[in-house]
């Protein structure tokens, strides 16, 4: 992910684990209000800066690679991390006056 600042892949993130849910690209696209070429080009392009293959893809279905699994996974604990850890919400929204 060097090519480009990391908080530009969120949405790239956030999609893939819609994809991961629905299990197919329509399903994924329909849920996110996009393109299913969109989404399709959002995964390629995080598998291409991560170098590796998050997805399996076959005519009948969508899955993800043990990769990808990792990736979301993190994604998803390091965000309820943030949201809900010992100093979560109050320390991402407190102001010290």
């Amino acid at each position: 992910m060097s090519e480009s600042r990391p908080e530009s892949y969120w949405p790239h993130l956030y999609w893939l684990t819609v994809l991961e849910e629905q299990k197919s690209y329509t399903r994924a696209a329909e849920k996110l209000g996009i393109s299913k070429s969109a989404i399709s080009q959002k995964i390629s392009e995080l598998e291409r800066v991560t170098g590796k293959t998050l997805v399996h893809r076959t005519t009948r279905s969508v899955s993800l690679s043990d990769d990808g699994l990792r990736l979301g996974e993190a994604v998803y604990f390091w965000t309820l991390r943030v949201i809900t850890g010992p100093d979560g919400t109050a320390r991402l929204f407190h102001r010290s006056d």
